[in-house]
């Protein structure tokens, strides 16, 4: 409780993502939750009642004390429509060829988002996917959590529609990607929660 002003006072997500990794003892997620995944909260219903910025709390979740501050609100997806541009760095035979490649990534991407250049004649001139380079790196409509958590939380959370974004997906396939959500269907009002907990210890 001694906590809960300071963490009213946060203005923003990236406040309310710093408070929590510092005293909470659950990470700062940012996920927009719908009801339908936050079913098995006590406090759901205040969480789409109150407006953004509020602490709901403290409220006994399990054996755990917690506060809750809805960071953000939105209407989200649950699809949208992505082309990307991928780099392949699975057969690339050195790190000096690596070093080429990753300057060739930065220098798309530059031209793709500070020059507006023409995504769909870059992917087809320099993505490695053979399969969407000759349709404009267009993948077609992806379902949220169909990606690994990385590229959903981009496309569906963080990301905005028609703004270029790069994510490394090395550890997955050794891959880098030119990343664009080209449309969407907003249908559902989500929150962004930011939870302040401490589980209770007995003595």
């Amino acid at each position: 409780l001694s906590k809960r002003d300071d963490f009213a006072k946060g203005g923003k997500p990236s406040d309310d993502s710093i408070f929590v990794k510092l005293f909470s003892e659950r990470p700062f997620d940012v996920v927009f939750y719908d009801k339908s995944k936050l079913m098995n909260s006590p406090v759901k219903d205040s969480l789409f009642e109150v407006k953004v910025g509020a602490v709901v709390g403290p409220y006994l979740d399990g054996d755990t004390f917690k506060l809750a501050k809805v960071s953000a609100k939105k209407m989200i997806s649950d699809s949208v429509r992505v082309r990307e541009i991928k780099f392949n760095f699975a057969t690339v035979p050195n790190q000096a060829a690596a070093d080429e490649k990753l300057r060739l990534l930065d220098s798309v991407y530059k031209a793709i988002d500070s020059l507006k250049g023409d995504f769909a004649a870059f992917a087809g001139t320099f993505s490695d996917d053979e399969t969407t380079k000759g349709k404009g790196g267009d993948i077609g409509w992806v379902k949220e959590g169909e990606k690994d958590k990385s590229y959903n939380d981009l496309i569906f959370y963080q990301g905005e529609k028609g703004k270029a974004y790069v994510i490394n997906s090395y550890q997955t396939d050794r891959s880098f990607r030119i990343v664009q959500v080209t449309a969407d269907h907003p249908s559902k009002q989500a929150v962004q929660v930011a939870y302040f907990s401490k589980e209770i210890i007995p003595s």
